[in-house]
């Protein structure tokens, strides 16, 4: 179960879609498996996913925030040997560069284009 909050700008009508939790996709080892073999959570998840057969994965959406105030939401991968995590993939932020923080759905997120106040404009639910 996941769920989202669509935000909109009133200066400049900049549309911010944030979401966290599972969903479907969540469940899926094989795909998780491959696009981490593809390289699409680093080169870290790439090298231990290629070397060891026996890793559990656990996929879930994330709403990311930067010092620069940009927020993102996007999957990230955790990737278990038997009994311990292993590695955690990280975003970085596509304004900046820098490296994102995992937080919470905002309450009040300033437009990452014109700075002004975002208003609430659609909560979004799934499974």
């Amino acid at each position: 179960m996941g769920n989202g909050i669509d935000f909109k700008c009133r200066g400049c009508g900049h549309i911010l879609k944030l979401g966290e939790g599972y969903g479907f996709m969540s469940c899926d080892e094989r795909m998780h498996r491959t696009d981490a073999l593809n390289g699409v959570y680093g080169e870290t998840a790439r090298r231990i996913m290629a070397e060891e057969e026996d890793i559990q994965t656990l996929w879930k959406v994330h709403v990311y925030h930067c010092t620069c105030g940009n927020y993102r939401s996007e999957g990230n991968i955790t990737i278990y040997r038997p009994g311990k995590r292993t590695y955690t993939s990280f975003v970085r932020c596509e304004l900046c560069g820098r490296r994102m923080r995992r937080t919470c759905l905002p309450r009040d997120p300033k437009c990452p284009k014109c700075g002004d106040i975002m208003d609430e404009c659609d909560i979004i639910l799934w499974d």
